[in-house]
């Protein structure tokens, strides 16, 4: 926070975004946060008289009139401070995507993969191997496996 004599010597800009922030509640304050207001307000200004200053050319006018600036403002408005949408828009979103049932809960014994990405639990997964995992004779060294064969030869032993 500025003391008063420190206040005087800022721009008047900055004095009044300092006297906005402390009319908020704001005392405590990086003097960043002061700088980022100071960049916004200028640069959403020039954009404004800029939109503005287009607005009377298109309009084959000499001078920006403060209908040209109303008109900014309120073309800005939609694009800088989108509002919220509508609340019909919002509950018919919802419904939508309310009906679309949530998949089944698996038992917490049971295990937790995802099923997007390759696994060894998969069955399409291959496994190669160099010595029988098994001791049965049904599985040849040189034989591929599947995760899913080997987990039922493992079964009937």
């Amino acid at each position: 926070m500025e003391s008063t004599e420190g206040k005087n010597n800022m721009p008047k800009d900055s004095q009044i975004i300092v006297s906005m922030m402390e009319d908020l509640g704001i005392v405590e304050y990086d003097q960043q946060v002061l700088n980022h207001f100071l960049e916004f307000n200028y640069r959403y200004t020039t954009q404004l008289l800029e939109d503005a200053k287009a607005l009377s050319n298109s309009a084959e006018k000499k001078n920006v009139d403060a209908d040209d600036v109303k008109l900014a403002i309120q073309m800005a408005q939609g694009g800088v401070f989108p509002g919220p949408p509508p609340r019909k828009v919002l509950t018919t979103a919802a419904i939508e995507v309310n009906k679309m049932p949530l998949p089944p809960q698996r038992h917490a014994s049971q295990l937790r993969i995802s099923h997007d990405s390759p696994n060894s639990v998969k069955t399409k997964y291959r496994l190669r191997y160099e010595s029988p995992v098994c001791s049965g004779e049904n599985m040849p060294k040189d034989n591929k496996t599947t995760a899913a064969e080997m987990l039922a030869e493992s079964r009937r032993l």
